[in-house]
This record gives structure tokens, sequence and C-alpha cells, in this order.
């Protein structure tokens, strides 16, 4: 959810940001010995996209756009959903050999992520560009569709928790908006 805010300074360029409050999920489900575990992480970012952008000429009511830059983010809030063995809830099943098996029961969770200032990062920055199509409804009103991925350069874990490795996001979005000329210029 965002508000794009857009300045033409020529025929066919722009600079464009758009304030908003964007999600990164995360999700993994295990297979195997651990089937049956899974975990979904919703992430909330309060973002700011930076664009360049460059318009096609119009084709009847039609043009297309593409557009790069750079994001500022904060990770605002977090929610994670799951299941994973309880190592306190043992299962025997006996075996066709006469024995026994043990199993974990599986236990579901559903909770607010508490963030924790020794491991998670919380400020995200990285790159985004986009291509789109445009529809000028009238001067006043153009309606878009774009697809759009963004690369953050930052991990959202602190550094002694990544051992090397830095996990960051990587995120892909269609967008559908709609823009409004507020000063009713032709551009």
């Amino acid at each position: 959810l965002g508000i794009p805010v857009q300045y033409n300074f020529a025929n066919h360029w722009g600079l464009r940001a758009e304030p908003g409050l964007f999600q990164k999920n995360i999700s993994f489900e295990r297979t195997g010995n651990y089937s049956g575990t899974w975990e979904k992480r919703y992430n909330n970012y309060l973002q700011l996209p930076l664009m360049l952008q460059y318009r096609t000429s119009g084709w009847h009511k039609f043009s297309g756009f593409a557009q790069a830059g750079l994001f500022a983010g904060w990770w605002a809030s977090a929610s994670q959903q799951g299941a994973v063995p309880d190592i306190y809830d043992l299962i025997d099943e006996p075996d066709p050999d006469g024995g026994s098996t043990s199993y974990f029961r599986i236990k579901e969770y559903d909770h607010k992520y508490e963030f924790d200032a020794e491991k998670d990062q919380r400020t995200d920055w990285g790159a985004v560009a986009g291509i789109g199509l445009n529809y000028q409804y009238n001067s006043r009103f153009h309606f878009y569709l774009e697809l759009r991925y963004s690369q953050s350069f930052s991990s959202y874990e602190k550094e002694y928790m990544t051992a090397g490795q830095k996990p960051a996001h990587q995120s892909a979005a269609v967008l559908l908006g709609c823009m409004m000329n507020l000063f009713n210029r032709n551009q």
C-alpha cells in the first residue's frame, strides 16, 4: 500500500517517490523426516523508494514506462505462523517387527514476532526497478500496472548472526494503481 508522488521534469522523464507499507514475507516447508513442519513470516516494512522513470510515447491512451532507483525502509512489525515438533509430546507406535517407533507430535503456533535488538537489523535499503503500462483516463487521472523487483543490500539479521552469509530480502510484486494530476498540467 503506497502513495505515489511523481514529478515530470521532461517529456519522457520523471522522478517518483512512493512512501508506503510493504510486506516482505518468507515461508518454508520441510520434507523427509521433518515432513509436516513449516513456517510463514509476515514482515511489514515502512519503505520509501525513490526512482527515475522513463516513459515511452503514447499509443492512443496507453504508454509504457521503466523505472529504477533506491529504497530505504524500516522493519515495523512481523508475525509468525508455523508447525514444529513438540519435544515434550512423544508418541510411541508399534512396528510390524514387534518393536516401537517414537514420534513427536506437531504443535502449531501463531504469534506476533518480538524484535530482538541483538539479532534483528530493522533498517533496510537496496535497489528497486520496475516496468509497466499507463492508461491515461483523462488529463487528471491515469491508471498503471507495474511489475516491480527489489533487492535489499542489507541483511535483516545483524552481522554476528549470519556467520558469513547475509540473508536479505528479494521481492517481486505486481502493482495496480491510480495517479491524480494535482496541478492539472499535461505531462
